[in-house]
């Protein structure tokens, strides 16, 4: 053990608060969510992902890369919003063995009751600590250490973390767009729903 490339003080100190972090943060959020939205942060990033694609449509094992869980997991999430009418599922027309999840009318309207709240709620907790002349920084910092764990799950599915998204809960969500302008976002840029 006497050859182990021991952390120093400041190493140490960094990574309890990184551990901290990612755990705290998730939790904080969380909470949010189910005293105002009444979803769990699973919950809310499945209809804000939905909200993203085209025609508010994805495959179970695209969601499943994209949240970075199990599709075992993804669909408890998915059957509880099933159960409110917020998704559905359906048989994916060019891939039989493949189930898409769709968002429905009265999804997109929950996730936008409460997108301006939780936008909110990420500015306390993160951006308004940051200085915004280090958020780029930052989040370099955070990308190399990305780097690290492994290659971006989602980009099989042809949208890597850092493509520019036009959709409408990524715009209105981006912490760095603000709460303003979200409503105008999710009306204007809203793609057209199947009917429900």
């Amino acid at each position: 053990m006497s050859g182990a490339d021991w952390l120093d003080d400041d190493e140490q100190e960094l990574w309890r608060r990184l551990l901290r972090v990612t755990s705290g943060l998730p939790n904080a959020i969380e909470a949010q969510l189910k005293r105002e939205a009444g979803v769990s942060y699973l919950d809310f990033r499945v209809l804000g992902s939905l909200s993203e694609a085209p025609a508010g449509t994805r495959t179970m094992s695209e969601l499943a890369a994209r949240m970075s869980v199990s599709i075992a997991r993804l669909s408890v999430a998915v059957g509880r919003l099933e159960r409110r009418s917020w998704v559905l599922r359906e048989q994916n027309p060019d891939d039989g063995r493949a189930t898409d999840v769709v968002l429905t009318d009265s999804g997109r309207a929950h996730l936008e009751a409460h997108l301006v709240a939780h936008v909110q709620q990420l500015r306390r907790l993160v951006f308004d600590a940051i200085d915004p002349a280090a958020q780029a920084g930052f989040s370099e910092l955070l990308g190399r250490v990305l780097g690290t764990i492994g290659q971006d799950p989602c980009a099989r599915f042809g949208s890597g973390a850092g493509a520019a998204r036009s959709a409408p809960y990524a715009a209105a969500w981006s912490p760095l767009t603000g709460p303003r302008s979200v409503s105008e976002t999710l009306r204007g840029a809203a793609p057209a729903d199947r009917a429900r």
